[in-house]
């Protein structure tokens, strides 16, 4: 799934409250995306990063606990489960000597991914 520009994927997915149904889509990643880019896609000011696995981080609202009527995700991530409210945003991590990157996914990664995510997210409420 990476183009000659070196698009990448993501995979975005929320909880739709009023037809109580989980969407998920894949988003392109361009490879010179930044924080900025990561809030716009989860509709977010400022973002949080939640360790998945040790190859996939969650990007989160940071503040989605704080927002009225935002639906509360429990994910199950390797390391136990977390609360997290609003939209999700999964990408991989790339290791550089300046420290973790955030990217998106290849393909076959992409593919793994969405295995790895059945049964894993569940909806357990909404924030006041």
């Amino acid at each position: 799934m990476t183009t000659k520009t070196g698009v990448k994927k993501g995979v975005r997915i929320e909880f739709n409250l009023e037809e109580m149904a989980f969407q998920e889509d894949v988003v392109n990643i361009q490879p010179d995306s930044d924080y900025k880019t990561f809030c716009n896609l989860i509709n977010a000011e400022l973002m949080d990063v939640v360790e998945f696995n040790e190859e996939i981080d969650i990007v989160v609202d940071d503040e989605g606990l704080l927002v009225s009527d935002n639906p509360v995700l429990e994910v199950v991530t390797e390391y136990g489960a977390q609360q997290l409210a609003g939209t999700l945003l999964f990408l991989k991590k790339e290791f550089t000597n300046d420290g973790i990157n955030l990217v998106g996914l290849e393909a076959g990664e992409l593919f793994d991914l969405l295995l790895k995510l059945i049964g894993k997210i569940k909806i357990i409420g909404k924030t006041a």
